[in-house]
C-alpha cells in the first residue's frame, strides 16, 4: 500500500516538479511493480485501492489498459502533442505484468520503448510502418503494475536483466502474511472513507500547486553526498544488479521529491 501511495503521488507530480541536475532535469516519475505469488498479497487489489481514488481525482491524466503494443503507445502519446498546451505525460496501470509485456523474450520492442520514456524526454521520435515518424513532447511515463516472481524471472530478455528496463523498476516484494479476512467491507469505516476523500483532495493539490524546481535542505545535501560517496557501490554488486545500483541515486532524488511533495506544498526542501 505504501508503494502504491508513492506511485499516485510521482503520478500527479508528472513533469510538474523536477530537480535540475545541470545537464538535465530529474522528474519523479517511477516504474513500480509488486512482486509476489498469484493471490497470495493482493496485489491487484492493493492496486485498485490506489486507481481507483487516483481515476476519481485526476481524470485528465491519461491511463493506459492493459494490454498495447509499442505503436499503440506511442500514437496516444503523439495524438496528445497535437494540442500545443498538452504533454506527453501517462501512466500504466497493469495489475499482471504478463498481459501488458506478454513473452518478451520473444519481442522486446515495448520493453526497449519504456527503457528509453523512463528519462522523460523532451523530444522523443519513433517510427512507426502506418503513421511514419510520430513525435512526443515533454514525455512523463509512470507504471503501477504487478507480477509474479516465475513470470518477471522466465520473461525478461537477459539483457534487460543486466541493464536496461529492469534497472529502472522498483520490485515491492510482500510474501504472503497467513493472515485471513473473510470480511474486508467490515473495515470499510466513516473514517476510512473520510481518508480516501483527503486523498483525493490532496492529489489534486500535489498536481495544481507543487510546480517548480526542488532545492536542497542543506543538511538533507550533506547526508545525499555521504551516502552516495560512501555506501553506494554499484561496482560490487552482482552483474545483473549494476544497473539497478548505478541509477538508485536518481531513485533516492526522486523519492525525496515525493516525499518533499507528500508534505508540502511549497517547492523548495527535498529532505
Amino acid at each position: 500500500h505504501m508503494w502504491v501511495a508513492i506511485g499516485l503521488i510521482a503520478m500527479a507530480l508528472g513533469r510538474n516538479a523536477w530537480y535540475n541536475r545541470g545537464a538535465w532535469n530529474l522528474y519523479p516519475n517511477l516504474y513500480i511493480v509488486l512482486i509476489a505469488e498469484s493471490a497470495l498479497a493482493r496485489k491487484s487489489t492493493s492496486l485498485k485501492m490506489g486507481i481507483d481514488p487516483f481515476q476519481q481525482a485526476l481524470p485528465e491524466i491519461e491511463g493506459l489498459g492493459q494490454k498495447f503494443t509499442p505503436e499503440a503507445l506511442v500514437g496516444v502519446l503523439a495524438e496528445m502533442c497535437r494540442d500545443e498546451n498538452k504533454r506527453a505525460e501517462a501512466y500504466i496501470h497493469a495489475s499482471e505484468m504478463s498481459v501488458l509485456l506478454g513473452r518478451s523474450t520473444l519481442d522486446d520492442s515495448l520493453l526497449k520503448l519504456l527503457t528509453d520514456l523512463w528519462d522523460c524526454p523532451g523530444l522523443h521520435t519513433y517510427q512507426t510502418r502506418g503513421r511514419g515518424k510520430e513525435v512526443m513532447r515533454d514525455v512523463c511515463i509512470n507504471m503501477l503494475a504487478a507480477s509474479t516472481p516465475d513470470w518477471l524471472r522466465n520473461s525478461i530478455p537477459q539483457e534487460s536483466l543486466e541493464g536496461g528496463f529492469f534497472s529502472r523498476l522498483i520490485l515491492v516484494q510482500r510474501p504472503s502474511t497467513g493472515e485471513k479476512n473473510p470480511f474486508p467491507e467490515d473495515t470499510m469505516n466513516v473514517k476510512t472513507q473520510e481518508a480516501v476523500e483527503n486523498i483525493k483532495h490532496d492529489l489534486q493539490m500535489i498536481n495544481t500547486q507543487v510546480h517548480g524546481d526542488f532545492e536542497w535542505d542543506m543538511d538533507a545535501k550533506k547526508a545525499y553526498a555521504n551516502w552516495y560517496c560512501h555506501y553506494n557501490e554499484p561496482e560490487t554488486a552482482v552483474s545483473f544488479m549494476r544497473g539497478y545500483y548505478g541509477r538508485k541515486g536518481d531513485f533516492v532524488l526522486k523519492l525525496a521529491m515525493i516525499s518533499s511533495a507528500n508534505f508540502s506544498n511549497e517547492i523548495g526542501r527535498a529532505h
